[in-house]
């Protein structure tokens, strides 16, 4: 399930608005390969998606929709709230940056945006498509958004090297 695959790449889920959720790789735990980590779960999250839609379509039911984007960038991360309830969570522009790249999916009936900082991260596992430089609400700055056409998992790669 979803929050399986997001716990095996110890991403935190800061929150659920609506039916999205908001996962956060580098904090409370930084690792060195995070965005290579939130591309891994997103191919991942995708995959499964498309084999519950088999298995739906088979029911005639209506597929699933997903759309994830990935962005990186620094943000403020904590414990708010009161004692009665307390919250560990990310805010800053980055996180709302990643949310108009989630948006924009529907708009280029794609899955996964990625940035370009987290494509210069992960480029050596990645196949992508270059959208174009996307203009996100409240920003001054358009952004360069990719498509995420493959995903190559190198730790598999290396785990079987040394198997062997």
């Amino acid at each position: 399930g979803t929050v399986e695959i997001i716990m095996e790449q110890e991403g935190t889920i800061d929150k659920f608005h609506g039916d999205g959720v908001c996962v956060v790789f580098g904090a409370p735990q930084l690792h060195e390969d995070d965005p290579l980590r939130a591309v891994r779960t997103a191919w991942r999250l995708v995959g499964n998606v498309a084999a519950i839609n088999e298995r739906r379509q088979a029911q005639r039911k209506m597929p699933i929709q997903i759309g994830i984007g990935i962005h990186l960038g620094e943000v403020m991360a904590g414990h708010i709230g009161s004692e009665r309830r307390m919250d560990y969570t990310v805010v800053g522009d980055v996180v709302n940056v990643a949310a108009r790249i989630e948006e924009l999916n529907k708009k280029f009936g794609t899955q996964i945006l990625i940035s370009d900082n987290v494509y210069e991260k992960v480029e050596s596992n990645v196949r992508v498509k270059t959208l174009t430089l996307a203009h996100l609400r409240g920003h001054k700055r358009p952004i360069l958004v990719h498509t995420l056409k493959e995903f190559h998992d190198r730790t598999d790669e290396i785990k079987n090297e040394k198997a062997a």
